[in-house]
């Protein structure tokens, strides 16, 4: 949040530059960062979303309660106040990789 005005941000993956959902930012008149696309050495949430998937790798659902189910169970034991923390940490580390790769792809 800059000044109290709140900036969305995404990673400008296709279906989040589609434009029912572009559409839907500016109805609400959402502000959309402007962010390079392909960069998840800069978006933390993709290693949230990857500790996900890795520990629900051997895993197969009946149906969409099940999975909810275990992804609420997993993001509660999981994803801790102190695993997000040590995320935003890396954050300065994330960026010199960046800028020593010229923007290429890092281990992040």
């Amino acid at each position: 949040m800059y000044g109290g005005e709140l900036i969305f941000q995404h990673d400008n993956a296709p279906i989040h530059t589609a434009k029912k959902v572009s559409k839907w930012f500016r109805d609400k008149n959402i502000t959309v960062m402007s962010w390079p696309s392909r960069s998840p050495g800069l978006n933390i949430i993709e290693n949230v979303w990857g500790r996900l998937k890795y520990e629900m790798r051997f895993q197969y659902f009946d149906d969409v309660e099940n999975l909810w189910s275990e992804v609420s169970r997993l993001w509660e034991g999981l994803i801790t106040p102190e695993f997000v923390r040590n995320l935003y940490r890396s954050m300065p580390r994330r960026i010199d990789a960046i800028i020593e790769a010229n923007g290429k792809h890092t281990k992040y």
